[in-house]
């Protein structure tokens, strides 16, 4: 069983990780983990990933070391 958390939730946990709030980066279209605007996406997948989560596509590809994955091939992005 999944458990479902609320934005307020969400922020609290975004805060507590990376000092920022991940309602306020959608707003801003900037990543929670390092701050930075967010461009664009290379994928559908990255892209659905930042909706929910904030996480730019190079931060994703950092925390989620997506190496060996055909759909999302390794990045030399940071950000």
């Amino acid at each position: 069983m999944s458990k479902q958390f609320d934005a307020k939730q969400l922020d609290l946990m975004s805060m507590q990780a990376f000092g920022r709030k991940r309602s306020t980066c959608l707003k801003e279209n900037t990543c929670v983990v390092c701050g930075s605007d967010v461009k664009g996406f290379t994928c559908e997948s990255t892209e659905e990933e930042y909706k929910m989560t904030a996480v730019c596509e190079p931060c994703q590809y950092r925390l989620n070391k997506y190496q060996d994955d055909d759909e999302h091939p390794q990045q030399e992005l940071w950000c």
